[in-house]
């Protein structure tokens, strides 16, 4: 069994006319914590997480068994998109990792996402 993973995510959106993205907003999250409760209001870091589980032969539960995970044609469920986003192009950088007596790393993800709104 592995420690409680955490999670830090960065929403980031790409300015017009430029290779730059800016930060919109990053969480902190205790994986297991997401795990083990229902959302609260509108909680966005938990309906996102359980879509990327939804699309994912990962655990849902803690402790988690150390192995190999992988993603299947994962996809950004419309419900999940807050109503404040407009179309654009935004990048997701998550770290995933373990907190023991020091940080231990165990994945770096990049998403580039091109949002559409009608």
């Amino acid at each position: 069994m592995i420690p409680d993973p955490w999670m830090k995510v960065a929403i980031l959106n790409k300015i017009p006319k430029s290779k730059k993205f800016r930060g919109i907003f990053s969480y902190d999250v205790n994986m297991c914590s997401i795990f083990n409760k229902s959302p609260i209001g509108f909680n966005l870091m938990y309906f996102w997480i359980n879509n990327l589980l939804k699309y994912s032969d990962m655990p849902k539960e803690c402790p988690i068994k150390k192995g190999k995970y992988s993603w299947k044609n994962l996809q950004p469920e419309k419900e999940s998109i807050p109503g404040f986003v407009v179309s654009g192009i935004y990048r997701i950088d998550s770290i995933t990792y373990f907190r023991k007596e020091k940080i231990e790393y165990i994945a770096n993800t990049t998403m580039l996402v091109d949002i559409k709104m009608k």
